[in-house]
C-alpha cells in the first residue's frame, strides 16, 4: 500500500475476491504484515495450481490507513503465481535442467545442438525434474543416451510428495560405440495423472545422457495378421461390422483409442464368424478394435466419423 494500514480495520477479507483463472476461490484470512505495516497478507485455499493465473478484486470496504482514508477499489490486479512449475507432456526435458542431481556431472556434448550432456553415471545416482500428466495412460518415453562400451539399465519412476512410487519402468541403454556417438532408445510407460516428481535412476552405469522425451503412446496398427479380421464399413457411423477368418476360438473385442486405453467391450461368441458393434456416443476420431484370443492378439484401425 501506498499508506500504513489501521490494523484494527482489518477484520475479514469479505471486500476481496480471489479467482485462479475463472474460478473464484475462498480467502480464509486477512492480516497485516508483522514487518511491514504497509502490507497486507491473504491466504486463500490452495485447490489452483501453477498453470493458472491469479487475480485479485477488491470492493471498498472497512479497510483504512492510520489516516483514516479508505482502500479504494480495485479489480483485476495481477498476483504472481510462484508456485513450483509442473512440465506439461508432451516434453522434451534436457538432462540438464533438473531440480535435483545426485551423483552426474556435466560435460558439453557433440550431439546434434549442441550444449551440455550429463554423465559419470554410478548405480544409485538419480535426477528429478517436476512434470505434469493431464490425463493416465501409456506414454513413450525416449533417451538420448551414448555408452562407449558396457550396456546399462535407466529407470524412470513418478513419485508423490510423499516419496511413494506411483509407477515405474526401465530402460535398456545399449552400447553405442563411444561416449559421444548417440543414439536414441525408448520404452513404454504407465502414468497416472497429476503432478509429481519425475525420477530418472541409474540401475546399471555407465552412460551419457542428453535428454528425455515424453509423449503419448501410439499403438501399432496390427498384433496379428491384418487378413484375419475384417472391418466395414471404414470409415463408419454408429456401426461397424468386424469378420473373423479362421479364429475358432471364443474371444473378446475392445474399442481402444490411440493411447491404448479401452473405451467399450465385447464378448464374441466361438460360433460367430461375424459381430456388428454399435459405437453410438462414440466421438469422431481414429481408434483400434482390438479382438484377443488365449493366444494371439489382433488390432486394426478404423475411423469413426
Amino acid at each position: 500500500m501506498n499508506k500504513k494500514l489501521d490494523a484494527s480495520t482489518l477484520s475479514d477479507a469479505s471486500g476481496f475476491t480471489f479467482y485462479a483463472d475463472d474460478q473464484e476461490l475462498t480467502l480464509l484470512s486477512i492480516s497485516s504484515h508483522p514487518d511491514n505495516d504497509r502490507m497486507l497478507i491473504l491466504e486463500a485455499e490452495n485447490n489452483y495450481n501453477d498453470a493458472q493465473t491469479l487475480t485479485l478484486d477488491y470492493n471498498q470496504g472497512s479497510i483504512k490507513a492510520t489516516d483514516g482514508s479508505l482502500l479504494e477499489s480495485f479489480s483485476a490486479l495481477s498476483i504472481t503465481n510462484n508456485l513450483p512449475f509442473y512440465t506439461p507432456i508432451p516434453t522434451l526435458i534436457e538432462a540438464e535442467d533438473y531440480l535435483v542431481n545426485e551423483g552426474l556431472a556435466h560435460e558439453n556434448t557433440s550431439d546434434i545442438g549442441g550444449g551440455e550432456n550429463l554423465g559419470y553415471t554410478n548405480a544409485g545416482d538419480y535426477l528429478e525434474y517436476n512434470l505434469y500428466v493431464a490425463e493416465e495412460g501409456t506414454y513413450t518415453i525416449q533417451a538420448r543416451i551414448a555408452c562407449d562400451n558396457s550396456a546399462g539399465i535407466l529407470e524412470f519412476a513418478q513419485i508423490d510428495q510423499d516419496g511413494k512410487k506411483l509407477s515405474s519402468a526401465q530402460l535398456d541403454v545399449p552400447v553405442t560405440g563411444g561416449w559421444q556417438t548417440w543414439q536414441t532408445v525408448s520404452t513404454d510407460m504407465d502414468m497416472v495423472a497429476g503432478r509429481h516428481t519425475f525420477r530418472v535412476t541409474i540401475i546399471q552405469p555407465e552412460f551419457n545422457i542428453n535428454w528425455f522425451k515424453l509423449s503419448e503412446y501410439v499403438l501399432e496398427a496390427d498384433a496379428g495378421t491384418s487378413d484375419e479380421i475384417l472391418l466395414y464399413p471404414n470409415p463408419c457411423q454408429d456401426q461397424l461390422t468386424l469378420e473373423r477368418k479362421g479364429i475358432d476360438q471364443q474371444s473378446s473385442i475392445s474399442i481402444l483409442d490411440l493411447s491404448g486405453k479401452a473405451i467399450k467391450g465385447w464378448n464374441y461368441a466361438q460360433s460367430s464368424s461375424s459381430r456388428v458393434l454399435d459405437l453410438t456416443g462414440l466421438k469422431a476420431g481414429l481408434y483400434f478394435v482390438e479382438l484377443k484370443t488365449q493366444g494371439q492378439v489382433w488390432r486394426q484401425k478404423f475411423v469413426k466419423e
